[in-house]
């Protein structure tokens, strides 16, 4: 099968086709593992996680249509991490009453309802992507709270201080390319 777009694999998830669902799964399983595994948890967590996030992808295809402005892959993972961060949340907070109320409707409600928080993730995640390899495992360790001298030792620079100013230069590329984009101003003034 080549390469879908991401109109053809939400088309796929809204008919529940069962070649585009096991190729979503294929193509995003190890990521969203990888992802979730350096944040706490363990593979049954990412395949519970990516399964409710094909459901409320689902959900909102089937109810009110969902047009991506990024990949299909960056959505994906801006909803698996927004969920897995939510039940590292309630997992934290598990014996708090306020918790207790909150049902998975009211969580799903939430998620259907945050599309603008996603879009955002969307954006940076995009172009995240277009930065070269050094500069995006570089952000995404340290977004996902890696310690410095883990970043330095696993991409080979000298000392802390060489990272941090590596990070300093990377990060500040990836602001410029995400102020460049059109859709920038829309998603922060909503």
């Amino acid at each position: 099968m080549n390469k879908l777009t991401g109109k053809e694999i939400l088309e796929g998830i809204r008919t529940k086709n069962n070649k585009v669902l096991h190729l979503v799964y294929a193509e995003n399983y190890p990521l969203i593992k990888n992802f979730i595994q350096r944040n706490n948890g363990n593979s049954h967590d990412a395949e519970d996680i990516l399964q409710e996030s094909l459901i409320l992808i689902y959900k909102k295809v089937s109810t009110n249509g969902l047009t991506l402005e990024s990949s299909f892959e960056t959505y994906l993972f801006s909803v698996c991490r927004f969920l897995w961060l939510r039940e590292l949340e309630k997992r934290s907070f598990e014996f708090s009453d306020e918790l207790k109320q909150d049902t998975q409707e009211n969580i799903e409600n939430d998620l259907i309802d945050d599309h603008d928080k996603f879009e955002k993730h969307s954006l940076i995640q995009k172009y995240l992507l277009e930065l070269n390899p050094e500069c995006r495992m570089l952000l995404m360790m340290f977004y996902d709270n890696a310690p410095m001298e883990d970043i330095s030792k696993n991409l080979g620079f000298r000392s802390n201080a060489q990272t941090a100013k590596k990070k300093f230069m990377c990060k500040k590329k990836l602001i410029e390319l995400i102020k460049k984009d059109p859709y920038y101003k829309e998603i922060m003034d909503s």
